[in-house]
């Protein structure tokens, strides 16, 4: 669904964690490119998202026993 300029600025931005500046470095443009790739990014990913907010792995996400990723850890003792 994205270019690769959208998921490459996407994931050094959000799973690398790395400010737009660096973004904009690593990717050889101007900070106000990479916020307009990652603006374009997340557009073109939210009727993705809203669909999935219908589907039963949508619900586990939401579930409230739900800890750290892992639903058994609520049903570990602790201490």
């Amino acid at each position: 669904v994205l270019s690769t300029s959208q998921m490459t600025a996407l994931w050094l931005y959000y799973v690398e964690e790395m400010p737009v500046k660096e973004v904009a470095q690593v990717l050889g443009r101007t900070r106000v490119a990479v916020k307009t790739t990652l603006f374009r990014a997340r557009r073109k990913l939210m009727p993705l998202l809203d669909q999935s907010e219908d589907s039963p792995e949508a619900d586990y996400w939401r579930s409230p026993t739900k800890k750290h990723g892992c639903p058994e850890a609520a049903e570990v003792p602790h201490g």
